[in-house]
């Protein structure tokens, strides 16, 4: 082999060696390049994981939910470089919609954070509207140069990215947060991922929030019903006290008769008068008779039972017992007096007889007078003396006694008004034309007693509680009113007496409403009259017995 030879074969194994050299540095780089993204890709994995650690101690940490989103957002916009923060929630006018908080993170010197925050200021967000208002359509959002923004923000953020991610509670969307910045940033796959548990670890904290809140409001519900009902105590005791007097009031008043008959019996005795004794006698019998029945009527448990009477009937018979015990009261009976009507007679009774004793405790030779009448739907007794000012814890007593009957207690000179509330089955209110409210918060009844009427040919609104049904009467003229008792946020009863009161429109005020529920306890009947109601069906009731109540109260066909 010559030399030329050898030459040629060392340069082919010399470049064979160098493209083995090429080969394994190609490899190595290639090597290399794999464990640097791989250790990035480690390195941003375990930044997120660590986020994710932190969000979750803050979460559990915290007891201000505008504490801890704050303190997540900052850490967001210091690790991955954001410019500007935001948190928004549920508008409390429409919970669809987003609005801000007012809570913001970032650097208040740069023109960014500020020109955001102001372009966002009255800023409304629905669903599909702007980035915060896709995440309620879509979930977690990286935009990148973003479109459909609202104009006020579209200058500032369409040449930039946007992140933004919701806040969960019990599977339903209660807030967003979003993050901004004016210049292109890559897609973070690891910071998407986080979003949903970051998003569920802050609802969390609203959760317990509204945890704690629940349980300061029953506390304070707890709290207020044990004054309440310490208030009742006190008061039951301070009326136990006062009705103690009135009565220590009326015995005494009587004890001037009772022994003056004693006294003239026992004289007539000494002197062998058997007739006077006999006489004397028989009217110290009357007048025991007559402190008995007021004693027992007093202490019967029968307040509160509203009773059918005739109303002049029932207060002659409350003077005439006063009469027997201390004296004369000149009783005037208006004409209207006469009519039957139905009225918390018990109530009555211990009101009358209270204020009478209180005055003849105040002046035992006072003239006492009573004059009684009917007006509208009120029965007003003006009880007067001729003497001082009656006994203010005795008055006390009367007072409540009205209170309770749903009256007033007017003082006045001289004396005071007792006005309670009755029943007059002879004014039978009438409606103006066929239609009908028909406010009840069941839906079952709504839908079978509005085909009943309509089966009669009547035309039927509903309302769901007491509230609506006041809306619905000031913008429409009914012919009646179907009214249950037991409803959410206004009860039927209380509706009822704000209609009489001129609240739902003075048109309104006198139409024809009708008691449909199924209370059918005693005395809910009288009850539910006495407050303001014309008739009272109890359910269930049939179609025949519906229309035929109603038919009473409206114009025929």
């Amino acid at each position: 082999m010559d030399l030329n030879e050898e030459l040629q074969q060392a340069y082919e194994r010399i470049g064979r060696l160098e493209r083995r050299l090429d080969r394994e540095k190609g490899a190595r780089r290639e090597s290399e390049e794999v464990a640097e993204r791989s250790l990035r890709r480690l390195y941003t994995r375990q930044r997120a994981l660590d986020l994710l650690t932190r969000t979750a101690a803050v979460s559990n940490a915290a007891r201000d939910a505008d504490a801890a989103f704050t303190a997540v957002m900052q850490m967001i916009v210091d690790d991955y470089e954001w410019r500007v923060g935001h948190l928004l929630t549920a508008a409390r006018d429409d919970p669809e919609v987003l609005v801000s908080t007012g809570i913001w993170v970032g650097r208040e010197s740069d023109s960014f954070f500020s020109d955001v925050c102001h372009a966002t200021i009255g800023a409304r967000f629905g669903p599909g509207v702007g980035v915060p208002g896709r995440v309620m359509v879509h979930g977690p959002r990286w935009e990148l140069q973003p479109s459909d923004l609202l104009p006020a923000r579209e200058a500032l953020l369409r040449g930039g990215t946007v992140f933004a991610f919701g806040v969960m509670v019990e599977a339903r969307l209660v807030a967003v947060l979003e993050f901004m910045t004016p210049v292109p940033k890559p897609r973070d796959p690891d910071l998407i991922e986080l979003a949903t548990p970051m998003g569920e670890q802050l609802g969390r904290v609203i959760e317990r929030k509204r945890a704690r809140e629940d349980a300061e409001r029953h506390r304070t519900e707890l709290e207020g019903t044990v004054r309440e009902r310490t208030s009742d105590l006190l008061k039951a005791h301070d009326r136990a006290e006062a009705l103690a007097r009135a009565r220590s009031a009326l015995f005494n008043t009587v004890t001037h008769e009772l022994a003056t008959p004693l006294h003239n019996a026992l004289a007539a005795l000494d002197n062998g008068d058997t007739t006077t004794v006999r006489s004397q006698l028989g009217l110290l019998k009357d007048r025991v008779d007559a402190l008995l029945n007021v004693a027992t009527e007093n202490g019967q448990e029968d307040v509160g039972a509203p009773q059918m009477c005739v109303l002049a009937d029932a207060v002659h018979q409350i003077c005439t017992a006063q009469e027997s015990l201390g004296g004369p009261v000149a009783l005037a009976v208006d004409p209207t007096a006469a009519e039957e009507v139905l009225i918390d007679t018990g109530r009555l009774r211990s009101a009358l007889d209270t204020v009478i004793a209180g005055m003849r405790l105040a002046d035992p030779s006072a003239a006492i007078s009573v004059r009684v009448h009917l007006a509208g739907r009120e029965a007003v007794l003006e009880v007067r003396s001729s003497g001082h000012a009656a006994d203010p814890s005795t008055m006390e007593v009367a007072s409540r006694a009205i209170s309770e009957a749903h009256g007033r207690f007017i003082e006045s000179n001289g004396g005071v008004d007792l006005v309670l509330p009755v029943s007059r089955p002879r004014l039978r209110r009438q409606g103006t034309n066929r239609r009908i409210l028909l406010v009840d918060d069941t839906k079952v009844t709504q839908q079978l007693a509005s085909m009943m009427l309509a089966g009669g040919g009547l035309e039927v609104d509903l309302a769901g509680d007491g509230i609506e049904a006041l809306e619905r009467l000031r913008e429409t003229q009914y012919g009646a009113v179907l009214m249950d008792i037991r409803m959410p946020r206004l009860d039927g009863l209380t509706a009822t007496q704000q209609v009489r009161a001129g609240e739902a429109g003075p048109s309104s005020a006198d139409i024809p409403i009708i008691a449909m529920t199924a209370e059918a306890a005693p005395g809910a009947a009288e009850a539910g009259l006495l407050a303001g109601f014309d008739a009272y069906l109890t359910k269930p009731f049939t179609k025949d017995s519906l229309l035929t109540v109603v038919g009473r109260f409206l114009p025929a066909e």
